[in-house]
């Protein structure tokens, strides 16, 4: 049994959280035992007590609410890690993952960085995250921006995210969300899920609703996420979309549900998932839509081509920044549901045979022997 210690960055559960908690039970019974190093409240803390994980509190902001300066951060970090003991350390974002690795290796810990973002990476950044003795990537796409960045590929690996395909599943349409939303049963809703932020291009969805409304009035768009950024161009973007629901020709069209537990349960409601991101990894709610069944439109960045394949993908993939061609999927697939469907049913089947979680699991638990061993 070995002892690891995993370090989380945000307070919120976000895709990268959820991605990692989902596997714990599976590496549990491979041989591991975890504590946690993260925020001391919010939804993250809450999912780590339910875990029955116990946390250890890092607190990333001072009293003023002011960022601590990295050096004394890590400066903590090395006395917890003293404390814990663990045999294996584990940095489940690109930034924690920079914050530890010097860290890491001073104290001389087997550690794993996982990049879960594609950003662009000064030298000193690349020299932080070259300390782990492995990097995790999320996709190939993420793997290799990096490595053309300078990280070093001989110990960068891809280890993809998975979904519970048992949670994750193929469910009938029961109309709940319709009696929520007050909505005719004949109404057809388009999920969009995410954060609110520029980099998800909710500018561009919302530009993609506005002309599929003035097509099919039956057609409404349900906005599923929360802006956790206090930049000003977040707020600017919160805020056009809350007064393009208030106005013609979304006004009574746009949805805001916030965060929504269940996504398993609230998926299958949606005619279709539209995702206009500029930038996508590999984005979590692909892999959860495409397990449920449910037709995707999304951007052609990142990862995203190695959920639904290269040749034919199973999904409509679009250019970025481009509201004409993801108005226009989205109008075929409400006009042609069957064939929409027959679609999603092979996305389902690559999802089920690539990306179930336990297979995740199981490459990340050989990836902790490697760096055990």
């Amino acid at each position: 049994m070995s002892d690891a210690l995993l370090l989380f960055e945000h307070t919120s559960l976000n895709g990268g959280e959820r991605s990692l908690l989902v596997l714990l039970d599976e590496l549990q019974a491979g041989g591991l035992q975890f504590k946690a190093v993260a925020q001391p409240h919010g939804p993250l803390a809450t999912a780590l007590a339910t875990a029955g994980l116990e946390a250890i509190p890092l607190p990333l902001l001072d009293e003023r609410g002011a960022k601590r300066g990295r050096d004394q951060l890590r400066r903590d970090l090395a006395d917890i890690i003293r404390r814990a003991s663990p045999d294996l350390l584990h940095a489940n974002s690109l930034a924690t993952s920079r914050l530890v690795g010097p860290v890491a290796a001073d104290l001389r810990i087997p550690s794993l960085g996982h990049l879960r973002d594609i950003l662009k990476l000064n030298a000193a950044a690349i020299e932080d995250l070259n300390h782990h003795d492995r990097l995790l990537a999320v996709s190939q796409a993420t793997l290799d921006y990096h490595v053309a960045q300078g990280l070093e590929a001989r110990r960068t690996y891809v280890a993809h995210n998975g979904v519970d395909v048992q949670q994750f599943r193929p469910r009938a349409a029961t109309g709940w969300l319709h009696n929520e939303l007050s909505l005719a049963p004949d109404t057809c809703l388009i999920g969009g899920v995410g954060q609110i932020i520029l980099r998800k291009g909710w500018d561009v969805w919302l530009d993609a609703a506005a002309t599929v409304v003035r097509k099919n009035p039956r057609a409404h768009f349900v906005l599923v996420g929360q802006r956790h950024s206090e930049k000003r161009e977040t707020r600017e973007l919160e805020q056009r979309l809350r007064n393009a629901g208030r106005q013609q020709p979304l006004n009574g069209h746009l949805h805001w549900l916030g965060t929504r537990e269940k996504m398993e349960r609230l998926l299958p409601e949606f005619a279709a998932l539209a995702h206009a991101a500029r930038q996508e990894p590999f984005g979590r709610v692909l892999l959860e839509a495409a397990a449920c069944g449910v037709p995707v439109v999304a951007t052609d960045v990142g990862g995203t081509r190695e959920i639904f394949g290269h040749a034919s993908p199973a999904a409509d993939l679009i250019p970025v920044d481009d509201a004409s061609s993801l108005a226009a999927r989205i109008l075929d697939i409400l006009n042609n549901p069957d064939l929409a469907r027959c679609r999603a049913a092979e996305a389902g089947q690559r999802v089920v045979q690539r990306f179930d979680h336990r297979r995740a699991a199981r490459m990340l638990l050989s990836h902790y022997e490697a760096v055990l061993a």
